[in-house]
């Protein structure tokens, strides 16, 4: 109950002005125990109004639901004794669903089974009929309450409420086509009308006549012009559309010119023909000589005298069918007496251009003089006697084509070679392949360039398998060697076919063991490589030179730390012990057992940190107190003995016996001084 009124609420918010009815049926119990009538229709108390909103609860068992809520009237009622009716109450059902104003509407109820015996329809609080199905038709465009009132079969009264929005009718559109787009004067035109809306009624008008009253209109258009012609259709509602186009009608140009001979003899008869385009109605021909002729190619004989020769200028003049006349431009014919007529001079053009055997060929014919007859051989084969011949030669090579011309005044002879192709060329193939070898099964991409004319090609792989295909792809199984051949059919017949091979080299695959050899001993390799760059990074991560001096020592030593956590001895040159932490540069010094070490304010010192340098005095077991200068960077300078103590007696040093007057005297300055000692001692 509570999603039904969730759902009549929603559509209550969108359309404000349309009723709804909620209709529940249940048996009166709640499975969970947990919701009662009042608290589910207290959610909805402001919107249950008996008016929009109208609540109805069908119990199908014997339990009463009551509610304490006072509810409008209407608003939600309970019926405990269903019927029929109480269970499929009426509901208002239209066809179309959105209908236009004047447009035929079908209102009905939607039970198909009648379960009613009374109907009233009310529009607007105005009763309509009192039919099963209403039809009507809304008159303007806004919103209409439709009101269904039924009785039952038992005399149960219900009713149901639905808005309808009549909307505007889309406004008639009308379009006609024409058969052409510019017609000339007296021919038929088809003009066919066309209308978005049921029109029923058109109407054709020409320059503001109307001259049909159908759909479709055939006219003629009598003269030349710009006509206006307009489309008005109208359909049952009263609605009208109009369409007006504007329609050029003109005649087609007309255009003539002359064909007809430059030189004649006198007394024969000279062809002359007309080329005219559009539309002719007569045609005029005045030959120079005073006669005229009508016909469209006309024969005329011109008579010479006892002149040598005479020009006669022809024209021709075309009238179409609304009587416009066109000029041709005038032809010259020069008549010569038939005893004193030149020999022509035979002469002609090869109109065609390289061409193939079978392609045909076209000849002008440029001789001067005049001509009666004209023959054309081609190497010994008559090929015509017409003036502009066109002819095909069948077999390729160099062909000599000779012109023989006959006049009143003699014979003439012209020849020229013309070099005729072969109708096809022969191939010339190429084709290569992605792999020439490798180990089976082995697949190959081949690829082929032909050139020339051919009407097929073949691939043969050697093992059995062809293909037509002109980049075929194909997998060798079988390790041996292979011959791929491309086999090129040509378009001539008469030409050999092209052919070209391709060795492959498909070898055994390898056994295991071998292939993982092949993949083991690099990666072997490859690892003592880099095991050996590591330790060698690391032994140069990890070489650190410490230089020491000790006073008694007349030169400086040097020993390389290379270990992680190493450990030095100074001794015999000092009772200390020079300690590493870890991998890092950072050094310390100790004494030996029996030796004590004495920091800079005099006191004992279990250690103390080198750094870059540092001097240190330490205390032997004898107690002998010596000075030592310890650097980790360079060779520090040679320190000076301990102030008030000679530290140095008489004795064996590296090897020499010196006395203690011979010992070099301590510096003048108590800093420590870094760098390299550029003094020289001398030992006795």
């Amino acid at each position: 109950m509570r999603h039904a009124l969730e759902t009549a609420a929603r559509y209550s918010k969108e359309n404000t002005e349309q009723p709804v009815t909620v209709r529940v049926l249940t048996d009166g119990e709640d499975n969970e125990r947990a919701t009662t009538l009042d608290k589910v229709l207290q959610e909805f108390q402001p919107l249950l109004d008996g008016e929009k909103i109208a609540g109805n609860l069908v119990l199908l068992g014997d339990l009463e639901l009551k509610t304490k809520l006072s509810l409008p009237e209407g608003a939600f009622e309970l019926t405990t004794n269903p019927t029929w009716e109480v269970l499929f109450p009426p509901i208002v059902m239209l066809a179309p669903m959105e209908p236009k104003i004047g447009e035929t509407v079908r209102l009905f109820e939607n039970n198909t089974r009648s379960i009613y015996k009374d109907y009233e329809w009310q529009v607007d609080g105005t009763v309509v009929g009192k039919e099963k199905v209403l039809t009507w038709r809304f008159t303007e465009p806004r919103s209409y309450r439709v009101m269904l009132k039924v009785t039952g079969l038992q005399g149960t009264k219900n009713s149901a409420t639905a808005l309808v929005r009549a909307k505007e009718r889309d406004k008639l559109t009308v379009d006609f086509f024409t058969s052409t787009a510019q017609p000339e004067p007296r021919q038929e035109v088809k003009f066919v009308g066309r209308s978005s809306g049921q029109s029923n009624k058109f109407k054709w008008f020409v320059n503001s006549n109307q001259v049909a009253s159908t759909q479709d209109l055939s006219f003629r258009f009598n003269t030349e012009g710009t006509y206006e012609v307009k489309l008005v259709a109208s359909d049952v509602f009263g609605s009208a559309g109009v369409r007006i186009q504007a329609i050029l009608v003109k005649e087609q140009s007309l255009t003539a010119s002359i064909k007809g001979p430059a030189e004649i003899v006198s007394g024969r008869a000279a062809q002359f023909a007309g080329e005219i385009a559009g539309p002719c109605a007569s045609v005029e021909w005045r030959f120079g000589d005073g006669t005229t002729s009508t016909e469209r190619n006309p024969q005329h004989t011109y008579e010479c005298g006892d002149s040598e020769f005479k020009d006669h200028t022809v024209s021709l003049q075309t009238v179409s069918p609304l009587g416009k006349a066109v000029e041709s431009t005038p032809h010259t014919v020069r008549v010569w007496a038939e005893k004193k007529a030149p020999a022509p001079q035979a002469m002609f053009r090869i109109f065609t251009q390289n061409p193939r055997a079978g392609d045909p060929i076209q000849l002008v014919d440029e001789t001067t003089g005049p001509v009666e007859t004209v023959q054309w051989v081609v190497d010994g084969e008559p090929k015509g006697a017409t003036r502009n011949p066109e002819f095909c030669i069948s077999t390729p090579g160099e062909k000599t084509i000779r012109m023989t011309v006959r006049g009143p005044g003699g014979e003439s002879v012209a020849t020229k070679t013309i070099a005729v192709r072969p109708r096809y060329s022969q191939p010339v193939v190429w084709c290569g392949a992605s792999k020439l070898s490798g180990i089976a099964p082995l697949t190959v991409q081949f690829t082929n360039r032909v050139t020339g004319d051919y009407k097929s090609l073949l691939w043969t792989f050697g093992d059995g398998q062809t293909s037509s295909n002109s980049c075929p792809s194909h997998t060798f199984v079988t390790a041996t060697n292979y011959v791929a051949v491309l086999t090129v059919l040509p378009m001539d017949g008469t030409q050999q076919d092209a052919k070209q091979s391709i060795a492959i080299n498909v070898a055994r695959p390898w056994a295991l063991w071998a292939k993982v050899t092949a993949v083991a001993v690099p990666c072997i390799i490859l690892l003592a490589c880099a095991a050996g760059l590591i330790q060698q990074r690391r032994r140069n991560a990890l070489r650190l030179p410490v230089y020491y001096w000790a006073e008694q020592t007349p030169a400086c030593r040097t020993v390389v730390l290379t270990e992680v956590d190493e450990t030095f001895q100074l001794s015999p040159a000092a009772p200390l012990r020079i300690r590493r932490a870890n991998a890092s540069r950072n050094l310390t010094v100790e004494p030996l057992e029996g030796a004590t070490l004495i920091n800079s304010d005099g006191q004992e010192a279990p250690a103390l940190n080198i750094g870059d340098g540092v001097r240190v005095t330490v205390k032997d077991p004898t107690g002998l107190i010596q000075a030592v200068s310890i650097s980790t960077r360079q060779k520090p300078q040679r320190p000076t003995p301990v102030q008030g103590q000679d530290s140095l007696m008489g004795g064996d040093v590296c090897g020499l016996h010196i006395t203690s007057k011979e010992v070099p005297s301590q510096a003048a300055s108590e800093e420590f001084a870094w760098g390299w000692d550029q003094a020289t001692t001398k030992v006795g």
